[in-house]
């Protein structure tokens, strides 16, 4: 939905004399805009157990690999607080499963568990954004339960869909609850710390296309502007190597940039996981099995580092999830590089906005 669109609907829903009629209006937008509905007939797989199902099925965009891990245990938190039963049927690009297993939790939805019974089963899209405009935080925390809530009056089972979800609880200790690597991307892990050593810290950049690596918000810098936002970030890489020296020696270097990753290799003393970054939500073929396992690399690696920095500069994206919800999870220090300005920052409270 486009900016200007949902500024618009978030000030008429403000306007509305009573919350019920402010939820029958989300509920009404919800349907209009999406056409997840046509995949639901009068089938024979009718739900039997009432059910939140988390959907990254490729019918609607997901967000990048934090978006959708902090929201599946979002979507988890909602069912615990439901009193529901919770999977998550996470098949595109490909699927979970291959790198995250349950650990505490089964999630995996059984053989024919899913139902597309227009009677039993209904796709609900939470668009946390105008939930949080139009009812105020931490109110609208209460009103994302509640529009579930009246959904299970009718069906059974509600397939979710969004990327952008609020906390419910503690984000680490349900995000180690429900997953735990499976053994193709542990053995990953054990390897990439072998090589790293013990003790590291991380820096995290986000270009989002600015050095024309793949379609994302910016288009690409002219060949000038690309080699001089480029030198700035290598410099920011030796500036916190710098105050990080005499503790670590290895900066594991994350970027959503095949081309800076490349400049960055040639310091000595950064480490650089290797494999092609390709964005989740991007239109693009699986070649091989694991396709996406650098991902998953990085995000557990900058977990495990002792401390994670995000830097930001002109023309590049301003904001991240990755790096946060690694911090999180992780449990470990995060700093915010703006324009060569150190600022500490809380993950969780930062988190807890979006």
């Amino acid at each position: 939905m486009k900016t200007q669109t949902k500024l618009k609907l978030i000030s008429l829903i403000k306007f509305m004399p009573t919350e019920t009629l402010k939820m029958m209006f989300i509920d009404f937008l919800y349907r209009v805009k999406n056409n997840l509905t046509k995949n639901y007939k009068n089938d024979k797989s009718e739900a039997n157990n009432t059910s939140i199902v988390f959907m990254v099925d490729g019918k609607k965009k997901s967000g990048g690999l934090a978006e959708r891990l902090k929201a599946a245990v979002f979507a988890y938190q909602a069912s615990r607080a439901l009193s529901v039963d919770y999977k998550i049927n996470y098949t595109y690009p490909d699927n979970l499963s291959d790198y995250l297993l349950p650990n505490e939790y089964n999630w995996l939805p059984e053989e024919n568990f899913i139902s597309y019974n227009h009677k039993s089963s209904i796709p609900v899209i939470v668009d946390v954004s105008i939930f949080r405009h139009a009812f105020g935080y931490p109110l609208y925390l209460v009103k994302v339960l509640h529009y579930m809530c009246m959904k299970f009056r009718k069906y059974k089972q509600i397939h979710l869909y969004h990327n952008v979800a609020p906390f419910l609880g503690n984000m680490a200790n349900d995000f180690h609850f429900l997953f735990k690597p499976s053994q193709c991307l542990q053995e990953a892990i054990d390897i990439q710390l072998n090589n790293i050593g013990e003790k590291f810290i991380s820096i995290s950049f986000r270009f989002a296309n600015s050095l024309g690596d793949f379609e994302d918000v910016y288009e690409p810098l002219s060949s000038e502007e690309k080699n001089a936002l480029m030198e700035t970030c290598i410099q920011r890489i030796e500036d916190v190597y710098d105050k990080n020296k005499h503790f670590y020696e290895k900066v594991l270097v994350c970027s959503d940039s095949n081309i800076f990753l490349r400049e960055a290799s040639k310091l000595q003393f950064t480490h650089i996981i290797e494999g092609e970054t390709q964005h989740l939500d991007l239109p693009h073929k699986i070649n091989k099995p694991f396709e996406h396992m650098k991902q998953f690399l990085e995000f557990f690696m900058m977990s495990k580092s002792e401390k994670i920095y995000f830097v930001v500069e002109k023309n590049m994206y301003p904001h991240s999830f990755f790096p946060k919800f690694a911090a999180i999870i992780g449990d470990k220090p995060y700093v915010n590089v703006e324009y060569g300005i150190y600022k500490n920052i809380d993950p969780v409270l930062w988190c807890r906005q979006w």
